[in-house]
């Protein structure tokens, strides 16, 4: 068990050092469902606030043929499949985390406050692909 926590630990660790290493474009769009930055807020949406953030911020690096650290956030299916978020605990999904302490997006800036809330809202409403 040790030993598996320590593996689990040493992983999560590479993985924020790779996420660490990418960024995209210095523009994001505004949210366009009318998501809010209070928490737990079921009225964001994927497709509409998270995803143009991911396209614009992230995909350069996590997406594509060869996404770094092999975490794709090009869609909703591979950002559910990538192991870099737990639906519905913003608080332990390595996504989040990377982002609200500023190790992602590497380049291009941090994201904006309303840009991490938004992200840690929809994981905390369970990331429906909405």
């Amino acid at each position: 068990m040790k030993n598996n926590r320590f593996l689990f630990l040493i992983v999560l660790g590479i993985l924020l050092v790779v996420l660490a290493g990418c960024g995209g474009a210095a523009s994001t769009p505004a949210p366009t469902s009318g998501g809010t930055t209070s928490g737990g807020n079921s009225s964001v949406s994927f497709s509409k606030d998270v995803l143009p953030i991911f396209t614009s911020r992230c995909t350069s690096c996590h997406g594509g043929s060869n996404p770094r650290a092999g975490v794709d956030l090009s869609s909703y299916d591979a950002v559910m499949n990538s192991g870099a978020i737990t639906a519905g605990d913003a608080q332990n999904s390595v996504l989040v985390q990377a982002v609200q302490i500023g190790q992602m997006p590497r380049s291009g800036g941090r994201l904006s406050a309303a840009q991490v809330q938004l992200i840690a809202d929809w994981v905390n409403a369970g990331a429906p692909n909405n």
